[in-house]
């Protein structure tokens, strides 16, 4: 049995050598079917390019009390809407989030193979919006 791990005595003492792996270029790519979740949680640090100035009709939506709304989401309360609507359903539902009408705020078009998928913002404000999106690719 000692022999068969590869296992030498020195003195003592035992050392342990086992055969190394073959590189892994050697081996065969793995193609499994599955599925690709995809989370998007917030961006952080966006900016306008330099030199261009925010539209006069998203700077009054910023002004607006529905952006002030949206500036104070963050993922924890996110994360707690979410919690209270799992304990109020009685169903075994996945969790729901209702997505406001945040159309001054930057959004993504996230794409994989054929597949795209819009997601907009939750909150947040221009420079760091907040998504807590999921995508099941």
């Amino acid at each position: 049995m000692l022999k068969s791990l590869g296992i030498r005595k020195k003195g003592s003492s035992a050392t342990l050598s086992l055969p190394s792996p073959p590189p892994p270029a050697s081996l065969p790519p793995i193609s499994r079917p599955g599925l690709l979740t995809i989370r998007v949680l917030w961006a952080d640090g966006l900016s306008l390019p330099t030199g261009t100035t925010v539209p006069p009709v998203v700077q009054a939506a910023l002004a607006s009390q529905q952006a002030k709304v949206a500036a104070a989401v963050s993922p924890s309360s996110v994360n707690e809407q979410r919690h209270l609507h799992k304990r109020a359903s009685k169903r075994g539902d996945r969790d729901s989030v209702q997505r406001a009408q945040c159309w001054w705020l930057p959004y993504l078009v996230m794409e994989f193979d054929v597949n795209q998928v819009l997601i907009t913002s939750l909150g947040g404000d221009i420079a760091k919006p907040i998504y807590m999106y999921q995508a099941h690719l």
